[in-house]
């Protein structure tokens, strides 16, 4: 997304890693997500957070707030997820 430092707000929680290592979290930054396409898309507002990680090409996380807010309901099975359109 090559956001600058400046985009960044403060965060002062601390994320934990899946071998327990602290992960450090550059900011976050709040941004329009839309998900879906034509018919089924629905926009929200996200929280995105911005970690340091050497590890991936991928460097925000989106949380369960944002999830909650789409009323997504997912399966990792399927690695799927539906939610309710506003019509």
């Amino acid at each position: 997304m090559q956001l600058s430092d400046e985009q960044l707000k403060p965060y002062s929680g601390t994320l934990i890693g899946f071998a327990g290592e602290q992960v450090e979290v550059m900011g976050y930054t709040t941004l329009y997500t839309t998900f879906g396409e034509d018919e089924n898309a629905k926009m929200i507002k996200v929280r995105y957070l911005v970690v340091k990680t050497p590890f991936s090409s991928y460097n925000i996380i989106i949380g369960r707030p944002a999830f909650n807010a789409l009323g997504a309901a997912m399966s990792t099975l399927y690695l799927a997820m539906k939610y309710p359109l506003d019509n």
